[in-house]
């Protein structure tokens, strides 16, 4: 079953939005966001448990595996210290990380104290 919102999806975009406006910044200002450097591809963050999916239909242009990976767990680390709550309400979820084609890039496992696995 698909979700389009959620209390934990919302904050989850508003997170990954923030900080992925606070990278892009630096990149800018540090000149890392020239043109010759500009390839990127959009990966999409959706929330995984059992049967339930909590998709990212917004996506996130990212430059490579890397910075994709470095973004999620930047913004759940950031999460995790800001709200504890929904920290422990990502017990037994994961997190998928999927390129515009729906592949599977990569998973990030929740267990509800803010660590990944």
């Amino acid at each position: 079953m698909a979700y389009s919102a959620s209390p934990l999806m919302t904050r989850w975009d508003e997170e990954l939005r923030t900080h992925s406006q606070k990278v892009g910044d630096h990149k800018r200002h540090s000149g890392l966001d020239s043109p010759a450097q500009a390839t990127s591809m959009r990966c999409y963050f959706h929330l995984v448990s059992g049967s339930e999916e909590i998709r990212d239909r917004e996506g996130l242009e990212v430059t490579d595996l890397d910075q994709a990976y470095a973004e999620a767990l930047e913004t759940l680390h950031a999460l995790a210290r800001e709200d504890k709550a929904a920290a422990a309400a990502w017990a037994g979820w994961r997190l998928d990380v999927r390129d515009a084609s729906g592949a599977l890039l990569f998973s990030i496992g929740l267990d509800g104290t803010g660590a990944i696995h």
